[in-house]
């Protein structure tokens, strides 16, 4: 049922984003969107909005309903809303960012130095990426055990907007699995969104609410890793590895969409179109 639920929330999120659009920058939690159209629905005894859950797996609300429970629960313990990174980001850079092909402006964007980014890539295996015709996916480990911090980059500089229709649950999770360690040399933007999504409005129900989150990428990592309460890979000395001399680059300079894992469920999805709000 894990992977099921996991699924679930993946389809929801989504399916959620497409309604909203990607014209702008924004940002919810998929977790606590679903949860509040659950209670919705059993408050109206009414069917949840089908095209939020279009591509889904069948499901049994009563189980569903007793993990969501469980995970908004645990939401509060989780930092699902400015990623505290395991490692230090210590390049900061003045970059431009492309709004469209016309259109760019100057923003800070982080990176690690070469060094310290291939023992982890490499070494320690724990910044990954994986691409297929559509994406370049790039996966950075935060603090807390099991959670990332994963961006889909569209891949032929297609807009974002054209890329998201053909990403539906299937591929999303095929691409989370299929992140691997590599030495991967990415530069991404530091940015902060603060959204007030009329979901009622969006999905077409009677009792009106709002979903509200902030959120903030920063270069702020742990004092220590000993803090993320981890077990990192030891050196392997001499040996060498591909990726040492064959970087993949993930230049995060066009709009993207980007979201908190923990595992293979997505807490945090958003896009980021490189306007803040």
């Amino acid at each position: 049922m894990e992977s099921q639920f996991s699924e679930i929330i993946t389809t929801v999120g989504l399916n959620f984003l497409k309604k909203i659009g990607v014209h702008q920058s924004v940002v919810f939690s998929s977790v606590l969107v679903f949860s509040s159209l659950t209670n919705y629905s059993i408050d109206f005894n009414t069917p949840l909005p089908p095209d939020l859950i279009d591509g889904s797996p069948a499901f049994k609300m009563s189980e569903v309903m007793e993990q969501l429970e469980e995970l908004t629960s645990s939401l509060e313990k989780e930092n699902v809303t400015s990623p505290i990174w395991r490692y230090p980001f210590s390049v900061n850079q003045l970059k431009q960012f492309h709004l469209s092909e016309s259109n760019s402006k100057p923003m800070r964007f982080i990176s690690m130095n070469k060094k310290q980014n291939w023992q982890i890539s490499c070494d320690q295996e724990e910044n990954k990426w994986t691409e297929d015709d559509i994406f370049r996916v790039l996966g950075i480990p935060m603090c807390e055990k099991s959670m990332s911090f994963v961006m889909f980059m569209p891949k032929h500089h297609e807009p974002l907007r054209k890329s998201l229709k053909k990403l539906d649950t299937s591929r999303f999770k095929t691409l989370v699995q299929e992140l691997a360690p590599g030495y991967v040399h990415f530069k991404i933007p530091v940015f902060k969104i603060s959204s007030n999504i009329p979901t009622s409005r969006i999905l077409g129900l009677r009792r009106p609410f709002h979903h509200r989150l902030k959120f903030r990428l920063t270069s702020q990592n742990v004092r220590s890793i000993d803090d993320c309460k981890v077990t990192t890979r030891s050196p392997r000395g001499m040996i060498k590895k591909p990726c040492e001399t064959i970087p993949f680059h993930f230049d995060a300079n066009r709009p993207f969409l980007f979201a908190i894992m923990n595992g293979a469920t997505p807490l945090t999805m958003g896009v980021f179109s490189g306007n803040e709000n």
